[in-house]
C-alpha cells in the first residue's frame, strides 16, 4: 500500500478519536451544566414555596371520596340547551368517573302514554293515572334501553305465537322505533316503550373558571357509560382546583320533524365521582390548565 495512502488513513483515525474525545467531553459539560440549571431552579421553586410535583400521585395530603353533582332542570317539550354549574370545596378534586341520570318529576298523566293489549304478548290496560313514573331516575339516553327492547323483539319472534300472528315484521320494533321519532298522542294506540321511557341529551363540559373545555363540541350521553350502562371510568384523571367551577351544558337531541326529546319534567343529574386530596397546593399551577 502506497505510504501516502497509509499516512492520511492514520491521520484520519486519529483526527475521528480526537473529534470522539472533544465530543464526550462536550457532552459532559452539557450534562452538567443542566444538572447545574435543574438545581438551580428547584431552588428558585423552592424559594417560591411551590412544591417539586410532576404528577398527582406526589401530592401529599389525605384523600376522600368525594361526589359533585350538576342539576339542570328541564320541561316537557323543552328544545333548547339549558346549563348548571357546581362549585368544587375548597380542597382540589380529582375526577375518576361520570355519569348522567334523568330525575323525573312528571306528575301530568297526560305526558305518559298507556299500556294497551297488543294480543302478542298479553298485559293488563292500565288507566294514564297509574303510568306517572315521578322520584324515578333514568339513563339520559334511549341507547341501552333500544338494544335490549330490540333484542326482546327479536326474541318474540322465536315464539311460536308471535310467529303466527307477524311471520314477516317483528311487532314490537315497529311500535319502538315509531315512538322513539314521533310526539305523543294521548289518545292514540301509543306503547309506552322507550321512546316515551328516556330522553335523549347531548352534553358540553368546561372548567368556568379557566375556561378549559372537557369537551371541543356536545358529546352523545351515550358516551358518559360505559359499554354495559355503567359509569363512564376515565384513563386519565381531571383535576379541579378548589372554589373551581364545574359547569355542564345539557343540550336535548335534535329529533325529526321537530320533535322534542323531552318527553317527561325533570332533573338532569350529570355526577362526577373521584376523591378530593386535603392539600394546599393549587394543582394549575404546578401542572398547568
Amino acid at each position: 500500500m502506497d505510504s501516502n495512502i497509509e499516512k492520511h488513513i492514520s491521520d484520519l483515525t486519529a483526527n475521528l478519536v480526537k473529534l470522539k474525545a472533544e465530543y464526550v467531553a462536550f457532552n459532559d459539560r452539557k450534562i452538567s451544566d443542566l444538572s447545574d440549571l435543574e438545581d438551580k431552579s428547584n431552588q428558585l421553586l423552592a424559594m417560591s414555596g411551590k412544591p417539586l410535583l410532576k404528577d398527582l400521585q406526589q401530592v401529599k395530603g389525605r384523600r376522600y371520596p368525594k361526589w359533585y353533582v350538576v342539576d339542570i332542570p328541564f320541561s316537557n317539550g323543552d328544545t333548547e340547551p339549558k346549563s348548571g354549574s357546581v362549585e368544587v370545596a375548597g380542597r382540589p378534586f380529582i375526577c375518576t368517573q361520570m355519569q348522567a341520570l334523568y330525575l323525573i318529576t312528571d306528575t301530568d298523566v297526560t305526558h305518559y302514554p298507556s299500556y294497551f293489549n297488543t294480543g302478542i304478548h298479553p298485559i293488563s290496560v292500565y288507566n294514564d293515572v297509574d303510568l306517572p313514573a315521578n322520584g324515578r331516575s333514568y339513563p339520559t339516553t334511549a341507547y341501552f334501553a333500544t338494544l335490549s327492547t330490540i333484542q326482546y323483539a327479536y326474541t318474540l319472534l322465536n315464539n311460536s305465537e308471535a310467529a303466527t300472528i307477524s311471520p314477516e315484521t317483528p311487532p314490537y320494533l315497529k311500535y319502538l322505533f315509531s315512538e322513539l321519532n314521533n310526539p305523543f298522542d294521548p289518545f292514540g294506540n301509543n306503547r309506552r316503550f322507550v321512546g316515551w321511557s328516556y330522553p335523549d341529551f347531548d352534553f358540553e363540559i368546561r372548567n368556568a373558571n379557566s375556561g378549559r373545555r372537557w369537551t371541543d363540541s356536545k358529546v352523545p350521553a351515550a358516551a358518559f357509560y360505559s359499554a354495559t350502562g355503567n359509569p363512564l371510568f376515565l384513563s386519565h384523571s381531571g383535576f379541579f382546583d378548589g372554589y373551581d367551577r364545574i359547569e355542564v351544558t345539557a343540550h336535548p337531541t335534535d329529533r325529526p320533524s321537530g320533535v322534542s326529546s323531552i318527553n317527561l319534567d325533570g332533573i338532569v343529574k350529570f355526577v362526577f365521582f373521584g376523591y378530593e386530596i386535603d392539600t394546599d397546593v393549587i394543582l394549575s399551577d404546578v401542572f398547568g390548565y
